[in-house]
């Protein structure tokens, strides 16, 4: 988490030494004549472990090196993405205050992709350090960690990072994994249903919109998600069932997703609003458009939907 010239926050992934210590353990694992610990074991341990992930990104943001330091085993080791290496919790904590005076504390989320039990009592985790800047989740590196189970929980034994050399634009959309599914919305004008859906590779998120009229006409309406690298920040296209098109601009503050769109009408005239998604929870948000103009003229905001998941 931290470097030589620059003391760098990042969290763990896969340096040369943990990648052969996990495979000696799998070897080991595979030749063990121990049964393999029960699917419901493994699903507790599973939650364990994306507690202490939960925990790490916790006493981060509190600042509190010495938790940080009991997050790993007494000889336990971090390799950073320069492959400087620490070790020991000593070391770690020493390593982890230095972060803090010169950086602050940062805000991270860990999404752990792969959990692999290697022994009951070993586990190789692997994922993504997500990094909280100015209203933006951003991934900011890989991570693994060699983790085993003690009385106190499961404690960090060889941990590393890597730079994020993304082949796909998942590492920078997985934030809107949220919206992926089936959703309604309804008033007393009309009932929407809206598909959300990745396409091939996961570079982009296809959402599909049906609005049913009260007097039975039906319209579609099409919006793509995806990464522009250029700005850094997601971007959309929307295309309407009237001959319309535009694109907007995302960024989240806390659990609100603020898009700002431009688009042009069949008719020619030209629109701009800003469209507010508000997170209740995992199957519910509030949609509402505000700053509406058309052709420069500010017109009304639109009424907030409350919209839910269908499945």
């Amino acid at each position: 988490m931290v470097g030589n010239k620059r003391i760098k926050v990042a969290v763990v992934a896969l340096s040369l030494g943990i990648a052969a210590l996990g495979f000696q353990l799998e070897a080991s694992a595979k030749t063990s004549k121990k049964i393999a610990p029960a699917a419901s074991t493994t699903l507790l341990d599973d939650q364990s472990i994306k507690g202490a992930l939960a925990n790490f990104a916790r006493l981060l943001a509190a600042g509190d090196a010495a938790g940080l330091a009991q997050l790993w085993t007494e000889d336990g080791e971090y390799v950073d993405e320069e492959g400087v290496c620490t070790r020991g919790r000593k070391q770690i904590q020493e390593r982890f205050t230095l972060v803090f005076t010169q950086d602050g504390k940062p805000r991270v989320q860990l999404a752990a992709d792969k959990i692999k039990h290697l022994a009951p009592t070993v586990a190789l985790v692997e994922g993504v350090v997500q990094r909280d800047e100015e209203g933006q989740t951003r991934p900011g590196s890989h991570f693994a960690m060699v983790m085993v189970k003690s009385d106190s929980g499961w404690l960090m034994s060889s941990a590393a990072e890597r730079t994020v050399v993304s082949t796909s634009h998942y590492d920078y959309l997985r934030q809107f994994d949220w919206i992926i599914g089936d959703w309604s919305s309804s008033t007393d004008a009309a009932t929407v249903h809206m598909k959300a859906e990745w396409l091939p590779n996961k570079n982009f998120i296809l959402c599909k919109y049906e609005t049913k009229k009260a007097d039975g006409t039906v319209a579609v309406d099409i919006q793509l998600i995806g990464w522009d690298p250029i700005i850094e920040q997601a971007r959309s296209w929307h295309f309407d069932n009237a001959g319309g098109f535009g694109q907007g601009v995302w960024s989240r503050v806390n659990n609100q997703w603020l898009c700002d769109t431009t688009g042009v009408e069949g008719d020619g005239s030209t629109t701009k609003s800003r469209n507010i998604i508000s997170l209740t929870n995992a199957d519910a948000f509030t949609w509402a458009s505000v700053h509406r103009s058309v052709d420069g003229m500010a017109v009304g905001d639109a009424p907030a939907l409350q919209v839910q998941r269908v499945r």
